[in-house]
């Protein structure tokens, strides 16, 4: 009896959502069943709560609304939260090619720049202090505090738009012989 009535709330929060989505783009049942190719009775048995939503569904359905499956399936409070580690890291992380002028003569060197989003850069040097906290001994329990509530911060960030705030030089062997070369100079 129990299992029954969990199984029902949660078939009943994704029906909900889904009902919730499929409304607020004003699409009709049908109109929906034929995007994801389901018949219209079967979107309803899912919306009713009466049948299960197969992966192959929420994920038709996520795709065909722009929207997460996590939040279709009541486990992500953000419609738009990415749905793998792939595409948030797209919205972290940037390489580009950059150019810049070293030298008297400003000979220009092309080198590839990875550029970090703030909200990244804290979490990875919380993540850093977190080990160091570790060695020092702090208890587990308040560290796993901590490290919570840190990751819900960047979790809540990915919301935000900032601009990178740190830019990494990633090698060119000329580029780099060329700054050393400009450094050792400057220091004689």
């Amino acid at each position: 009896m129990g299992y029954r009535s969990v199984k029902d709330e949660n078939l009943s929060e994704i029906a909900k959502n889904i009902k919730k989505l499929r409304e607020s783009k004003n699409e009709t049942q049908n109109d929906l069943a034929k995007k994801i190719n389901i018949s219209k009775d079967a979107l309803a048995r899912i919306e009713q709560g009466v049948n299960n939503l197969t992966l192959e569904n929420a994920k038709a359905i996520a795709n065909h609304y722009k929207v997460s499956i996590d939040w279709i399936c009541d486990r992500s409070k953000d419609m738009n939260a990415p749905d793998n580690f792939l595409s948030a890291l797209t919205k972290y992380l940037n390489f580009e090619m950059r150019s810049v002028g070293i030298g008297f003569d400003e000979t220009v060197y092309n080198f590839l720049s990875l550029s970090i989003n703030p909200h990244l850069n804290t979490y990875l040097k919380n993540m850093l202090r977190a080990e160091q906290l570790k060695k020092d001994n702090v208890p587990d329990d308040v560290l796993n505090v901590w490290l919570d509530k840190e990751k819900q911060n960047f979790i809540d960030s990915y919301k935000d738009d900032s601009k990178p705030d740190y830019y990494a030089l990633i090698s060119n062997d000329d580029l780099l012989k060329e700054v050393m070369k400009i450094l050792d100079d400057s220091v004689k």
